[in-house]
């Protein structure tokens, strides 16, 4: 069964909708962002609505409603200039009909984000489908194992850019699948990358497993050099040209990360200059980890902080290969590379940014890793009950668990408990298949 892309976003949109409800309304005391976010209360119709306000909406609006003047300072997201048009469109479209600016600010970046999380959607099942793995009626459980993604679940209905390392990485497996591809096809994915490239920069990663399949041998370097230099020029055209556009106009391009947050770049200035910049503000959110080994050991610790926060998920994954390893250890060993080294490539990328704020950017390639994960080995389950169990402990935990900030980590909850009932319980039911299969005879 092929799903259309539309019943794909009405799916997320009903999804988001029932979270909303269920995170703001219904189950308001597990609703909290910790840092940055604010709840604010709405009423309407009788019904309090609590409504996240994010610490960046005001930058992101300075950037919406006047697109024009964001090359003429030091603007923060000077760099994010499709990303800004993007959620612009959204927010005047909206602005039609919503006069209160919170709710405004609420349905632009959250209709904005639904389509990505639709986009990441449909990418991921024409990937399956380059694996001929069949997903038939299980389209629809992708959907909701997407939406409930940490990252997805609260980014959804914050006024960030955060959901786009979802799409990064999801093209990413995508690029790494498709192992065929013409030069008409790397120069138009080339581009586009480009053009992403202009809502956050960390799309341009995306290029090396789109050039992966020309590239892993010496002697394919060789042989695809031009088109996979003038596919590489291409990417950059989009922004070069930007930044020309900036220079033509008489300024200079800002960009924040760098200039401001001097992340990756603190690297060269701390060998050459003896820069170090150690500062935790908890409130300031300054987490700054900027000298060597510093920036490694605040990563790690980070890292195994992620690890207790996806444990459940994590060990349900590991349970499921183990008690099926002959089917998928053989049918997915190709998968569990790609997957594998698109995970290695991120973590090692963002253990670089020597900014260090609970869990974040060990998320955008851990969380993601376990999710894709978890999906493909779902799709090669037989048994329904596996399934169901399966399903049910995924889907539980990540809608019961709370926000990344928590200096807690986790918040058990009685959701969180459930899940990890119904996790004992299938763990103890695969551990008697596995005694009944080994007794026989």
């Amino acid at each position: 069964m092929k799903i259309k892309i539309y019943n794909i976003f009405l799916c997320n949109l009903a999804l988001f909708s029932l979270m909303y409800i269920f995170l703001f309304i219904l189950y308001p005391e597990n609703s909290s962002y910790f840092e940055c976010n604010q709840l604010t209360e709405i009423k309407r119709f009788g019904i309090i609505f609590n409504i996240p306000i994010s610490c960046d909406l005001d930058l992101y609006l300075v950037g919406i409603n006047d697109f024009a003047s964001i090359h003429t300072f030091d603007y923060n997201y000077q760099t994010r200039p499709i990303y800004i048009l993007y959620i612009t469109m959204f927010y005047r479209f909206f602005g039609l009909f919503i006069s209160n600016l919170n709710l405004l600010g609420l349905f632009a970046f959250s209709i904005g984000h639904i389509l990505i999380a639709t986009s990441c959607t449909a990418v991921l099942l024409k990937t399956l489908d380059e694996l001929k793995i069949q997903y038939n009626k299980k389209a629809y459980l992708i959907v909701l194992f997407f939406g409930v993604i940490p990252i997805l679940k609260w980014g959804v209905f914050d006024a960030a850019h955060q959901t786009l390392t979802i799409l990064q990485f999801t093209l990413s497996f995508y690029f790494l699948t498709k192992k065929e591809k013409s030069t008409l096809e790397l120069l138009v994915w080339s581009f586009i990358v480009g053009l992403l490239a202009l809502s956050n920069m960390t799309f341009l990663i995306c290029l090396l497993f789109l050039f992966y399949e020309k590239i892993n041998k010496p002697r394919k370097i060789f042989i695809n050099f031009s088109p996979i230099f003038i596919s590489t020029i291409l990417s950059l055209i989009p922004v070069i040209a930007w930044n020309q556009y900036i220079v033509t106009q008489g300024f200079t391009p800002y960009n924040a990360a760098v200039e401001y947050w001097k992340q990756f770049i603190w690297i060269k200035d701390h060998i050459l200059a003896g820069y170090t910049n150690v500062n935790f503000d908890l409130d300031r959110s300054e987490y700054y980890c900027m000298s060597i080994p510093l920036f490694l050991k605040c990563y790690l610790s980070d890292f195994a902080k992620s690890i207790y926060f996806l444990s459940p998920i994590i060990y349900l994954c590991i349970l499921n290969f183990i008690s099926n390893w002959n089917n998928i250890l053989y049918k997915l060993k190709g998968v569990y590379f790609n997957l594998s080294f698109i995970y290695i490539t991120l973590f090692v990328f963002w253990s670089f940014i020597g900014w260090d704020p609970p869990l974040r950017f060990n998320l955008y390639s851990l969380s993601y890793f376990v999710t894709f994960i978890f999906i493909v080995q779902i799709l090669q389950l037989e048994d329904k009950i596996d399934i169901l169990f399966s399903s049910s402990i995924y889907f539980i935990y990540f809608a019961f668990l709370n926000h990344w900030n928590s200096p807690n980590i986790v918040d058990f909850n009685s959701g969180i408990i459930v899940s990890l009932a119904i996790l004992i319980i299938y763990t103890t039911k695969k551990i008697k298949d596995r005694i009944n299969i080994t007794s026989k005879p």
